[in-house]
């Protein structure tokens, strides 16, 4: 069974995937429980009743009596990876699909808890972050966590991959690196686009295809529908890049991939929301952890899937609760 974790972390990401091989794997983590002024603005304005979040640190998130229903709160990664892989089980591979905060907040309780990481993949980036420019809402420790790791030669083991590259484990595990490449590496490091250089992973699994591209731009998903077309044929289940945004939608590439289901990983509404233009080629549902909490994808090696999410589900959506 493949079975991946898309966590609700608020506006970052976090996925989680247990491969049949045991070789467990994270791509990208987020543990800023913080609701921005953003997101309370637009519950308050939308909504006679609200969650409002406040970050006490890991103590927990504070109840008002005003609740909106649908509106589900943020984990902590940390505390649900250990919940569901056990403590202190590895993490075989580490993914940062590139250097942006809300993709590497909680690398340092993830080490400091002993959570022994064993591959660390990055991708070659010259990006450089001082304390004063981190926001409040994140801890520049992890900033610190990062560039340590980064200098490692074992425990973990950093890897560079570009497009195409396949090592004996991933190519067990079926991980397709569509992106990046040297060139568009290159152009992300003269421009300071750290999103251009995400990682973009196509994993196959008993006849299903499962498409993860972080941040990268619509530029990116444009260049693999006219290079990889054939890849991106007939998906399973698309994580909708860069949180859901324009930003990251492409209509040659998603009209191309015409996911069953496309999950969008989001604290706050983007302010350029494109959900609608990914439901035109959306097969069955597209999903947020903002109003589903954790959705989580069961693939059976005989090809079954099953979607669970924590809230919102509907079995008549085949929709399961977790």
């Amino acid at each position: 069974m493949l079975k991946i974790h898309f966590l609700n972390v608020g506006h970052g990401d976090c996925t989680l995937l247990e491969f049949e091989s045991g070789r467990n794997t994270l791509i990208d983590i987020n543990n800023s429980r913080v609701i921005d002024d953003e997101t309370e603005k637009e519950l308050l304005s939308t909504s006679d009743t609200y969650y409002l979040l406040k970050a006490r640190g890991y103590e927990g998130i504070e109840l008002l009596e005003k609740s909106v229903a649908d509106f589900v709160a943020p984990v902590d990664p940390v505390d649900y990876i250990n919940d569901n892989l056990g403590h202190p089980a590895s993490v075989f591979r580490f993914i940062l699909t590139h250097p942006d905060m809300d993709h590497m907040s909680g690398l340092y309780k993830l080490k400091d808890e002993g959570k022994n990481i064993i591959n660390f993949w990055d991708a070659d980036n010259k990006k450089e972050v001082k304390e004063s420019e981190v926001p409040s809402k994140f801890d520049y420790r992890d900033w610190q966590t990062y560039q340590e790791i980064r200098k490692s030669t074992e425990d973990p083991k950093v890897l560079n991959i570009l497009k195409g590259e396949q090592r004996d484990y991933f190519a067990a595990d079926n991980i397709n690196v569509l992106s990046p490449t040297k060139e568009i590496i290159k152009e992300a490091n003269e421009d300071c686009n750290w999103n251009l250089l995400s990682y973009v992973l196509l994993i196959e699994y008993a006849g299903h295809k499962i498409v993860l591209g972080g941040d990268a731009d619509t530029q990116v998903w444009d260049e693999l529908a006219e290079t990889d077309e054939e890849l991106l044929k007939d998906v399973s289940i698309l994580k909708a890049p860069h949180h859901g945004r324009n930003s990251g939608y492409s209509q040659k590439a998603v009209s191309q991939m015409t996911p069953d289901w496309t999950i969008c990983s989001v604290g706050k509404k983007p302010a350029q929301d494109s959900s609608n233009k990914y439901r035109n080629y959306t097969n069955k549902k597209v999903l947020s952890t903002r109003f589903r909490g954790n959705i989580v994808a069961e693939i059976s090696s005989n090809g079954d899937l099953k979607m669970y999410c924590e809230d919102n589900y509907n079995e008549d959506d085949e929709l399961y609760p977790l």
